[in-house]
């Protein structure tokens, strides 16, 4: 059970991969982005629909969906 946290050019591009794993499962996807924020996981990377609607609450979505992993593709501040 996974969450993918970030969609920009790097987080798309990791949460295409991850839902091609048959052995993962893609449950989550966040991004505080208003554009991308109540969308589809797949109109976002441009694919199929896929059920995950993205999300822009991090805290909310990590405590409704207790995930496994998350996939953290967003800018560091360090």
């Amino acid at each position: 059970r996974i969450v993918s946290t970030g969609l920009g050019p790097i987080g798309i591009s990791a949460a295409r991969l991850l839902l091609e794993k048959s052995s993962l499962a893609l449950v989550g996807a966040v991004d505080p982005d208003p554009g991308k924020a109540g969308k589809d996981l797949g109109e976002v990377l441009g694919i199929d629909n896929t059920g995950v609607t993205v999300e822009a609450d991090a805290d909310a979505a990590y405590r409704r969906l207790k995930p496994d992993a998350i996939v953290h593709c967003t800018s560091s501040f360090l």
